[in-house]
């Protein structure tokens, strides 16, 4: 965690054009695939990746929520349960779903190899996704992605780092995809 600070730190010192970096003060800790904004108020996270005692013990759902909305600037959030222990991060959402634009996310689908857990996952977000409206009120249009096999990369397992493609931006995304359906 020092190291992260002392990053910081130095990104805000020498940053300046064009214009200064503002450090700003929190008392959440996370990691940026914890999050997925669309821009126009709307958050996306999952409950065990933020609201967990190593990220930011004592911290209520509530008071969490206040700094989110005060550092992000969004209106509605929308939690996801997420599971605590799963794989290190306690499945951050930008590895499961991600915005398109604004009413639009990509939903990752689990490869039919994938243990229970990480499909529960999926029905539990998809399940949210179709009850629910973004901070202008819209119902999200829901996009899901098959994700490949994990032996596609030799011997992975799903114990092992994220194989699928919802924690890279939509273009890079895009971009990889046209080129592996060549």
């Amino acid at each position: 965690m020092e190291e992260n600070g002392s990053f910081a730190r130095k990104v805000i010192e020498f940053d300046v054009l064009p214009s200064p970096v503002t450090l700003v003060e929190s008392q959440i800790r996370l990691e940026g695939g914890a999050l997925a904004v669309d821009g126009e108020g709307t958050l996306l996270a999952t409950e065990n990746s933020i609201i967990n005692q190593n990220r930011n013990p004592g911290l209520s759902k509530t008071t969490i929520e206040t700094e989110l909305r005060r550092l992000l600037g969004v209106e509605k959030i929308i939690w996801f349960p997420g599971r605590k222990d799963l794989d290190v991060t306690d499945v951050h959402v930008d590895a499961e779903v991600n915005f398109v634009r604004p009413g639009v996310v990509v939903l990752s689908r689990p490869h039919s190899s994938a243990p229970k857990a990480w499909v529960e996952i999926y029905e539990e977000i998809r399940d949210i996704l179709g009850q629910s409206a973004d901070a202008k009120g819209r119902s999200f249009e829901v996009h899901e992605v098959d994700e490949p096999s994990p032996k596609i990369f030799g011997i992975l397992s799903y114990d092992e780092p994220t194989i699928n493609h919802e924690n890279f931006s939509f273009r890079e995304w895009m971009a990889h995809y046209s080129s592996v359906r060549r």
